[in-house]
């Protein structure tokens, strides 16, 4: 994801986080079971794992606020950690997540802003999925920019622009 993260913004100080999980030789943040869903426990282990990580990161690199970024699988693990600890992200975006990486329960979300980058084509996270996400995370207090490109389950330069797009209205909101 260090090569997208150039694309959306070349000044951004990046800090790019492997899975620790390999399936059929891809790195992933969780397991998942033998039908294909997620492992629920796995995740919810993980994404304290992923929070302590960047906790301890934010401390050693004096990083500031910051923004998280994942696609598929990463989208997921940020989309479960922000539910349950939304205190440590100023915001977030979320390539081809699914809805089944929620949490059992969501924490109040405040106002913090979450991109959701949906791909039209996508057969592993359908439309419809995007929108039910969209209304969870809308809910739980988020203020969210849903934008469908036509896609299927990987990144294109529609998404891109999308969320460069998104993150210079949310840095002008911000001065």
């Amino acid at each position: 994801m260090l090569f997208f993260g150039e694309e959306l913004d070349p000044e951004a100080h990046l800090l790019s986080i492997q899975g620790p999980e390999e399936e059929k030789g891809k790195r992933r943040f969780y397991k998942r079971r033998a039908d294909g869903a997620i492992d629920r426990a796995d995740m919810l282990k993980r994404s304290e794992q992923l929070r302590d990580f960047l906790i301890a990161a934010q401390k050693k690199h004096a990083l500031g606020d910051s923004i998280g970024v994942g696609f598929s699988c990463g989208a997921n693990m940020l989309l479960h950690c922000m539910c349950m600890h939304p205190e440590e992200f100023s915001g977030a975006m979320l390539f081809r997540p699914q809805s089944a990486a929620l949490p059992a329960t969501t924490e109040p979300l405040g106002s913090i802003p979450v991109f959701i980058g949906a791909g039209s084509l996508d057969p592993l996270a359908p439309p419809v999925d995007s929108i039910r996400l969209d209304s969870v995370l809308r809910a739980a207090g988020a203020v969210t920019q849903l934008s469908q490109t036509n896609q299927p389950h990987q990144l294109g330069a529609d998404d891109i622009q999308a969320a460069r797009g998104w993150l210079q209205k949310l840095a002008v909101a911000i001065q």
